[in-house]
């Protein structure tokens, strides 16, 4: 069963539960060889990675099921923990960052909270180099504001390009990064499509779990030049024939209000 919003189950005693509230009953007595549930009233065969959706998803779930888990992350991290502006004051230049122009010497551009804890806000600072918790890494970022992956997503407009020269710290996370400017810029438009953004909905505490990895994809699609809403929706409809979507599931797609 699905519930949507868990103040209908917990009232207001819980607060911050990520997503809705789903009920599973397995039903063991339907098949010994198959690992059978009864989900919103429909049964279906249970795999160790199909997580549970809400009932209109259940199809394109198991559609989507040779994709599960296979988008590759970005493996750049923070050059900076938490903090580090507040605790190394002497680390930072005291100068406004001008991202059109490199950075002084020994010093790299870094987003990051200007102090720790829920009040810190994300601004750019010069921090010297070799003062920095990790060596900055020379490539384009595809980055999202690392508090609740999930909610940002969908906000297109919470995923932004760092150049090679800019680093993130506390603030940010890195979904993909590349030499390539425009296989970055292509990345974005990817993760940009309402396809993407719902098919991360399905499963709200699991980042882009059904997701197709960009990479296996890229070859199949013929990126748009321009960077607009009409590039996203001819990504939208070649992803729809790659992934061999039928009308009900593009329908259930498009239909689906994102929060």
């Amino acid at each position: 069963k699905h519930i949507p919003g868990e103040e209908s189950v917990f009232g207001d005693a819980v607060r911050r539960i990520p997503g809705d509230v789903g009920l599973v009953y397995y039903n063991k007595d339907k098949s010994k060889q198959k690992k059978l549930i009864t989900y919103q009233d429909i049964d279906i065969e249970r795999t160790d990675k199909i997580l549970p959706v809400i009932k209109e998803f259940i199809n394109l779930a198991n559609k989507l099921e040779e994709y599960i888990e296979t988008f590759k992350f970005s493996n750049v991290k923070k050059v900076c923990e938490s903090g580090f502006v507040e605790d190394h004051p002497s680390s930072v230049l005291k100068k406004e960052v001008d991202r059109t122009k490199k950075a002084p010497k020994g010093y790299t551009k870094v987003l990051t909270n200007h102090k720790k804890g829920s009040g810190g806000k994300s601004k750019w600072f010069y921090i010297k180099t070799e003062d920095l918790d990790r060596k900055p890494t020379n490539e384009y970022k595809l980055v999202l504001p690392s508090a609740r992956l999930n909610e940002s997503f969908v906000n297109s407009e919470n995923l932004e390009i760092l150049s090679k020269d800019e680093c993130f710290g506390r603030s940010k996370k890195c979904i993909y990064d590349s030499d390539n400017k425009e296989k970055v810029e292509n990345c974005k438009k990817y993760l940009s499509t309402k396809f993407a953004k719902v098919i991360n909905a399905m499963t709200p505490d699991n980042f882009l779990y059904y997701l197709p990895d960009f990479n296996a994809i890229y070859d199949s699609i013929e990126w748009p030049k321009e960077n607009d809403n009409k590039a996203i929706d001819k990504i939208e409809k070649q992803l729809y024939k790659i992934l061999k979507l039928d009308k009900n599931d593009i329908k259930v797609i498009e239909e689906f209000k994102l929060n």
